[in-house]
């Protein structure tokens, strides 16, 4: 098991060999009491370094990755999950039906509003790292030691001076 943030799409298609494992391509949790997915709704950005020797090309690359095609070949080639533009999600629902099980998702799911001193990416790993830590099948971890090791760790990362 995985566990992560709202929409995360996992492809065990290519390391799965053996059909006795069997083949998972994406899973949602089931829906609470309320109808809403214990799921949250998570923003992202791309940003450009204001002191880049590179600025047009980073601009660019901006434009691409938010036109159709671009967030298109940034879920389906790099296997993510931000279905940002409607039309990138009928595409890609077009191409496979499984992404329909995201559309309840988009539409119950659980806004989360980070604080401006979230630092993104240290918030992210912070949250993955330690979850993975928590959930790792091979070299668990007690319970409640764990929870509290995550809870530091996403602490640590909100004390620190906006970025």
């Amino acid at each position: 098991m995985d566990w992560e943030g709202s929409l995360p799409v996992r492809n065990f298609e290519r390391t799965v060999k053996d059909p006795a494992v069997g083949v998972v391509t994406q899973i949602l949790f089931p829906t609470r009491k309320d109808g809403k997915y214990p799921t949250q709704l998570r923003g992202g950005t791309w940003n450009i370094n204001q002191g880049t020797q590179h600025a047009t090309e980073a601009y660019q690359f901006l434009e691409h990755i938010t036109s159709t095609d671009g967030c298109y070949s940034f879920n389906l080639v790099a296997g993510q999950g931000a279905f940002v533009r409607p039309d990138v999600l009928e595409k890609l629902t077009k191409d496979d039906p499984v992404h329909e099980w995201f559309v309840p998702n988009l539409e119950n799911g659980i806004a989360a509003f980070a604080p401006k001193n979230s630092r993104g990416r240290e918030y992210t790993d912070a949250c993955t790292q330690y979850g993975a830590l928590l959930l790792d099948p091979t070299q668990p971890v007690e319970f409640e030691k764990g929870l509290q090791d995550l809870h530091d760790a996403i602490q640590t990362v909100l004390d620190m001076e906006p970025a």
